[in-house]
């Protein structure tokens, strides 16, 4: 498995996702396997020529990812279950298509660049966009 990004950390736990799209939450302690994803099999994401290169955001109980690709699916909202050994889809929304790049929350607030050159602001609690602006391109998260 070849990592791409820097691992996010938080709760004892380590999130990384590798460049074939597969999410992994490890135990800090142990780095024992608590649960994994696959972007491409089970969220219909696509690989682009760069494999899997978009940054997970983690907060207390949720994951947000970009599957990507020429025609990805979107940007996810998974929710751990309490005891964090499994995560469920809570919403997707396929209006922010990305192979590159991350996101940064504010508040409930969620900013992303998409493909069309904009830069995204979606709701956390419904994966709606609420703004948008033209004319960006590339990541928002240029020192992670």
């Amino acid at each position: 498995m070849v990592l791409l990004l820097s691992p996010v950390t938080g709760f004892n736990l380590i999130y990384v996702s590798s460049e074939l799209g597969r999410i992994f939450c490890l135990e800090a302690a142990s780095g024992k396997v608590k649960w994994t994803v696959d972007m491409t099999d089970d969220l219909g994401g696509k690989l682009n020529m760069f494999g899997n290169s978009e940054s997970l955001f983690v907060d207390e109980k949720n994951v947000y990812c970009m599957p990507g690709g020429d025609h990805g699916t979107g940007a996810y909202k998974l929710q751990l279950s309490p005891d964090g050994k499994t995560i469920h889809e809570i919403w997707r929304n396929g209006d922010v298509l990305n192979a590159l790049g991350g996101f940064v929350k504010i508040g409930d607030r969620l900013y992303c660049a998409s493909k069309d050159h904009k830069l995204k602001c979606l709701d956390t609690n419904n994966g709606m966009v609420v703004d948008s602006l033209p004319n960006m391109s590339g990541s928002v998260i240029y020192a992670d």
